[in-house]
């Protein structure tokens, strides 16, 4: 191979990495400009090479058996610690599998809404509440990401995909109750003796987080709304601590030392 080959051909690849570089530009840029088209919603993530078959005509039965899919797939990846930007994908990806374009995506930080509004037809809108549960579960994150693809990959139809992702829920709670509340316990103590703290106090700590921790469970079932009981349980794990170092509970009460009193030499009834 001649030196001229040689140049010619990285020329070659040189252009064509220019243009394929071009081209995502071009991509992006339409994204920016017109989020309503899926192919550019689905730029930078896992489903952009997939290829969906042409967008047709759903009627509502079957629109509405979609769309509840989509919202409880997505309401359970943002429970299991999704970021936005994956359950908006993965909602537009499988709606796309089932034919239905003119979908519109919107998650916040509570809800997620779903729109499907094809040209000529009554929009159907539903929406669903994600919840306050700050929890984080990656072995169901990985199966409900499996399910996402196991939509696309092998064409589930909307009530399968609901059976199968009713069947992933169920297996919530891998871990039974009791142990997390132990583990929280230990986090407790491990950080006051991080912190400096007395023998005592890392004793105590896993007790005042049990019983915090009770005390939260008991509010969450009255039906009050979760920042309510987050705020009363704080307020009520601040006041269990100040009553037990106020007690000297935490550090121990100090020892009063006493001292004989000095005489002076001109009266032994004088102190000084």
């Amino acid at each position: 191979m001649s030196p001229d080959d040689a140049s010619t051909g990285g020329r070659h690849s040189f252009s064509a990495f220019r243009a394929r570089r071009r081209a995502r530009r071009e991509q992006l840029a339409r994204l920016r400009d017109n989020e309503s088209t899926l192919l550019d919603r689905l730029y930078g993530t896992e489903f952009e090479g997939y290829s969906f078959p042409a967008p047709h005509d759903v009627d509502e039965r079957t629109a509405v058996a979609c769309i509840r899919f989509a919202l409880r797939h997505g309401r359970e990846l943002f429970l299991a610690g999704a970021e936005r930007r994956a359950i908006e994908s993965a909602i537009v990806a499988v709606t796309a599998r089932w034919g239905m374009d003119h979908m519109t995506v919107d998650v916040t930080a509570r809800t997620i809404q779903a729109q499907y509004a094809p040209p000529g037809e009554r929009p159907l809108t539903m929406m669903m509440e994600t919840g306050s549960e700050d929890s984080r579960d990656l072995r169901q994150l990985g199966d409900l990401s499996a399910l996402t693809h196991r939509v696309l990959d092998e064409g589930l139809r909307p009530l399968d995909a609901e059976r199968e992702l009713t069947r992933i829920i169920s297996l919530k709670g891998y871990w039974p109750w009791w142990t997390k509340v132990l583990g929280g316990a230990l986090l407790a103590a491990m950080l006051c003796v991080l912190a400096s703290g007395t023998p005592k106090a890392a004793v105590v700590a896993p007790v005042v987080f049990l019983v915090g921790n009770r005390f939260g469970w008991a509010l969450s079932t009255s039906g009050l709304p979760s920042f309510y009981v987050t705020g009363l349980q704080a307020a009520a794990v601040i006041g269990l601590t100040m009553v037990l170092a106020d007690a000297h509970a935490l550090s121990g009460a100090r020892r009063r030392v006493w001292r004989r009193p000095t005489w002076c030499c001109c009266c032994r009834s004088c102190p000084w």
